[in-house]
């Protein structure tokens, strides 16, 4: 029997949607705003170079999920990935060229990182007739957040670079808590109960014992009057001598 998935939003959505939205509102919601502000003072091909290096932080997500299926730390990569979002993010004004790339690769990683955990979260707890609708109420938790964080870089872009950048820190930086609050420590599936056809194997013992010997294979102990047919026979190859016997008075009558 298939598990069927909870239907109401309240069944759907989980407590760690939200510091995992925290972190995907800095990064798609601030961060595309915030850094070019400040990286435009090195000019236009520096802005590129600084998002152009955000997005290769994507290299993150298959390392954050091989680390993830190893230790089962879930708990431990998404908190961590939170705390590199805001780090980066905070140093990011104080920072020369070469390490404003450094840093938006770092930050681009962060996100990249805390989105695999959460996606693995949902994968590797529930039961996959599930998984579409917590998939899809997890983007949805995650599309709140960056709809968040645009609205409130649309105030920090008014402000300092360092004075935006640093409240916008503070963004990734509240998830560091809630991820070390709200985060199972090792998420677990749940076993699905065992149905009729997975029993089988152990009910069908008597097929791995063999058939019961049929009726055919005994024939050769119940024909057994067959191979002493020849000793029942034994008249028949005596009746010369029987002949002989009645044929011998006859002719001494004659």
């Amino acid at each position: 029997m298939k598990a069927k998935a909870p239907g109401g939003p309240g069944k759907l959505l989980e407590p760690w949607f939200a510091p995992l939205a925290l972190v995907n509102g800095s990064a798609v919601g601030l961060t595309p705003i915030l850094l070019p502000l400040v990286a435009a003072k090195q000019g236009a091909g520096h802005v590129g170079l600084v998002m152009g290096t955000f997005n290769l932080g994507a290299f993150a997500a298959p390392v954050t999920g091989g680390v993830a299926d190893a230790l089962h730390a879930h708990r431990l990569l998404a908190t961590l990935c939170a705390a590199l979002s805001a780090v980066s993010l905070w140093l990011f004004p104080f920072a020369n060229s070469p390490l404003q790339l450094l840093l938006a690769l770092v930050n681009g990683a962060g996100f990249a990182g805390a989105v695999t955990i959460a996606n693995l979260m949902i994968v590797e707890r529930r039961p996959e007739p599930e998984w579409n609708q917590r998939l899809g109420w997890l983007e949805t938790a995650l599309s709140v957040g960056q709809g968040g964080a645009l609205i409130l870089a649309a105030w920090l872009s008014g402000l300092g670079e360092r004075a935006g950048l640093g409240i916008a820190a503070l963004i990734p930086a509240a998830a560091v808590p809630l991820c070390i609050a709200l985060l199972p420590r090792s998420p677990t599936r749940p076993q699905p109960a065992a149905t009729a056809d997975q029993t089988e194997p152990h009910a069908a013992t008597a097929d791995q014992r063999g058939p019961a010997p049929a009726a055919d294979q005994t024939e050769p102990h119940a024909a057994t009057a067959d191979q002493t047919e020849p000793h029942a026979a034994t008249a028949d190859q005596t009746g010369p001598d029987a002949g002989l016997a009645q044929a011998v008075p006859a002719a001494q009558r004659a």
